[in-house]
């Protein structure tokens, strides 16, 4: 088994999102998170704080990060749309995926 290092660009999960989170329809949940394509949001945890948003890659430039942080905003929009997540700041780190060899 390989480890492989992505970079992953999204929201601290705090409490009050992951409870508005809690609150939104699971068929709406299913639709926009974790259905592992790329056009879903994913949760990563880095450093014990959970985060909500997408997975970069191995590199990117700053084009590509402008549109992915734009995209970001749009889903967590559409899920949470009475949720002030705009007022925060998207983070970007690394994220250690396990790859079969």
């Amino acid at each position: 088994m390989n480890i492989e290092v992505q970079l992953f660009l999204g929201i601290p999960v705090d409490s009050q999102l992951s409870k508005r989170l809690d609150l939104v329809d699971s068929g709406l949940l299913e639709e926009y998170i974790d259905k592992g394509d790329d056009k879903s949001l994913q949760f990563a945890t880095y450093q014990g704080q959970r985060y909500i948003g997408k997975p970069v890659g191995s590199f990117t430039d700053l084009p590509k990060l402008e549109l992915l942080e734009m995209n970001i905003w749009s889903l967590l929009k559409k899920i949470v749309p009475a949720q002030k997540i705009t007022e925060k700041t998207l983070e970007l780190f690394p994220l250690y995926v396990k790859k079969e060899s």
